[in-house]
């Protein structure tokens, strides 16, 4: 592990336990046995260094992702959305300094927020959204329906969800305590995105 790297896994935990304003770049150099101006020399600052762990983070999950893609290519699309927030909830409880970024970044200043949702926004669309598209083409859509709309309309549900489970989860530990819950409302909602909610 090198110097920048180290400094990164310090500063996720410094982050995830105190929050961005609280935490101390002080503690984060002396943790990484580093001067305070080596971590300034790979981040410019304290925004800076939050963003590059939040991408750290969010490049980890990636990988925990795309490694469950390859070993499960023949599950179908609605079946690999429930596997990959099943394997979500596992990722939080074995690393809930890692998920607490997520919590943290629902109260950084205006200008960083921006900047995260900006610039990672693309990268979770490159890389991931192209296996999810993928996965969707190859259900048996009705006729009148656009794959590339169903496809929007479904991360809009989910993304809505995940926004408002977030909100009313005032830390870490009610997600995980919540997490049976919160897979029985999965099911409901992927029922209702496959079969609607009329009678036909």
């Amino acid at each position: 592990m090198n110097k920048k790297e180290k400094i990164i896994k310090i500063a996720i935990k410094e982050f995830s336990e105190k929050g961005f304003e609280a935490a101390s770049t002080n503690k984060i150099a002396q943790e990484a046995k580093v001067s305070k101006g080596i971590v300034f020399h790979y981040f410019k600052n304290k925004e800076n260094l939050f963003f590059e762990t939040y991408k750290w983070s969010q490049n980890f999950i990636g990988n925990i992702f795309l490694d469950l893609y390859e070993s499960t290519k023949e599950e179908d699309f609605f079946n690999f959305l429930k596997l990959w927030i099943q394997k979500k909830i596992e990722i939080i409880k074995k690393y809930p300094e890692v998920f607490n970024l997520f919590f943290i970044a629902q109260n950084l200043p205006e200008q960083l927020k921006l900047k995260i949702l900006s610039e990672t926004q693309n990268s979770l669309q490159e890389k991931y959204f192209v296996i999810l598209k993928e996965k969707l083409s190859k259900l048996n859509l009705r006729k009148n329906i656009d794959p590339e709309e169903a496809f929007n309309f479904i991360i809009l549900v989910f993304n809505c969800f995940s926004n408002n489970y977030l909100n009313h989860s005032q830390k870490l530990e009610d997600l995980i305590e919540n997490s049976n819950s919160l897979l029985k409302q999965i099911d409901k909602i992927i029922e209702m995105i496959k079969f609607g909610i009329l009678q036909q």
